[in-house]
């Protein structure tokens, strides 16, 4: 009797340690996935090129930004983006077919991007403060352009345009230049193509701004 309870006395601390390590296990694991995973947000503004035929009605405009995601061991980013651009219409070239002495205003053509974007950082070794990457997006825009109003002497006319919405794509490449643990200064670029009639808007934007990552020790 004495060598039953003997024994069983043995294999509670064991079952007690065993679950204790259990624990440990679990939290160190838990806490490491955490380490792994920080989330990140992003401003920026820049210049946006349009390309293609886009550039045969419209000039270089702006893109104003930001994007909010998660970082993935230093090396992978998943991103929510939203991007604002807008493109004048080039008057000297609507107007070449137009008659002499008519005049234009408006017509500028405004992009709003909604996607999901995917970031990889090329590892250089070490750890290194200056990073370039290459990324890859999907999502939609919505595409307006304001009225266009052509005048020739007292007679003029105005022309409104509805809004649509297209599946956009966009892949392009960038750097990012850490300041401090958490803080980091980015530029890119990348090509966006929207899928629209007749002809693809597809443009450039050059961008640059700030990058914040939280909980960096």
């Amino acid at each position: 009797m004495g060598q039953r309870v003997f024994a069983a006395e043995r294999r509670l601390p064991m079952r007690k340690l065993t679950l204790l390590v259990a624990v440990f296990l679990v939290f160190a694991v838990s806490s490491h996935a955490e380490s792994m995973w920080k989330p990140v947000v992003y401003l920026g503004a820049g210049a946006s090129l349009p390309t293609g035929q886009f550039k045969n009605d419209f000039k270089t405009g702006y893109n104003i930004g930001g994007a909010a995601g998660v970082e993935y061991n230093s090396m992978f980013e998943l991103l929510g983006e939203l991007n604002f651009s807008r493109f004048p219409l080039d008057q000297g070239k609507f107007l070449a077919s137009e008659p002499s002495g008519t005049s234009v205003s408006g017509g500028a053509s405004k992009v709003l991007n909604v996607s999901g974007a995917a970031k990889y950082f090329i590892p250089l070794g070490g750890a290194e403060k200056v990073r370039p990457y290459i990324l890859g997006r999907l999502g939609f825009a919505h595409l307006t352009e304001s009225d266009l109003t052509l005048a020739q002497g007292p007679l003029s006319s105005t022309t409104s345009f509805a809004g649509r919405t297209k599946f956009t794509y966009g892949l392009g490449a960038g750097t990012l230049v850490d300041l401090n643990p958490n803080l980091s200064l980015w530029i890119e670029g990348r090509f966006t193509g929207i899928n629209t009639p007749i002809h693809n808007t597809d443009f450039v934007p050059i961008l640059a701004g700030f990058r914040y990552a939280f909980g960096k020790e």
